[in-house]
């Protein structure tokens, strides 16, 4: 697969303003598209997404952009053929500048997780009069991740300060939690099978519907408490 660039028209004339003013440019972003886009277009035609401009680096006093592509970035299956640079001069308006078309036809597939890194090559103006404006989320350094790393730590220590020091950090899971011998209403049991022999508490409410002790056995009757009920067998 090759790439080849070439400039469009306002691209050629951003270029010679600033060599003639010894000026720079600024290269603002990337687009993939799958169309085929003229010189004099101020837009890539059939965009379908938006590369990640990762970094600039210098080659034999040209300046090339690393661009990354991940294909689940796109919203949609496509056949990529070009890539548009847009860049600036000063403040000015951002234009289409550059347009790279690859000689074959690429298929991106939004559910194929795949990277691809393109090398884009400025190669009229001097490396370090080209700048670029790198998105956040593809620019990550050292000093960054340092910084991030140097954050979470700080507020690790500070939340574990202020748990260590507070009278109550605990207290609403222990308001939750049961004390290890407790009561339930009879309501609350509405199935299910007790561990052991529950016995009833003896009363004398005879005419009282309620659950009582009952013993089975061949002897007579003998102990017991108020409210049981003794059934006498012949075995």
């Amino acid at each position: 697969m090759r790439l080849t660039g070439s400039y469009t028209t306002a691209g050629a004339a951003m270029t010679a303003q600033a060599l003639a003013a010894g000026s720079g440019l600024t290269i603002t972003r990337v687009e993939a598209g799958a169309g085929t886009t003229t010189a004099d277009a101020a837009a890539l035609a059939e965009v379908r997404q938006t590369p990640v401009l990762m970094r600039k680096q210098a080659e034999n006093g040209a300046c090339v952009l690393e661009v990354l592509l991940n294909s689940s970035d796109a919203q949609a299956q496509y056949t990529l053929w070009e890539l548009g640079v847009y860049a600036r001069l000063g403040n000015g308006t951002e234009q289409l500048y550059q347009i790279f078309r690859l000689d074959e036809g690429l298929n991106i597939e939004p559910q194929v997780d795949l990277g691809i890194t393109f090398y884009l090559a400025e190669q009229i103006l001097p490396a370090e009069t080209v700048q670029v404006v790198l998105a956040q989320e593809g620019y990550i350094t050292a000093e960054s991740c340092g910084n991030a790393i140097a954050e979470a730590s700080a507020g690790s220590a500070a939340a574990l300060s202020a748990h260590e020091t507070a009278k109550n950090a605990h207290q609403a899971l222990f308001n939750a939690k049961a004390n290890a011998s407790h009561t339930h209403s009879a309501g609350n049991i509405t199935a299910g099978t007790f561990g052991g022999r529950m016995a009833a508490p003896a009363d004398t409410a005879y005419t009282t519907g309620q659950v009582r002790n009952i013993v089975l056995s061949t002897a007579n009757p003998s102990g017991g408490s108020n409210g049981w009920i003794w059934l006498k067998y012949e075995a």
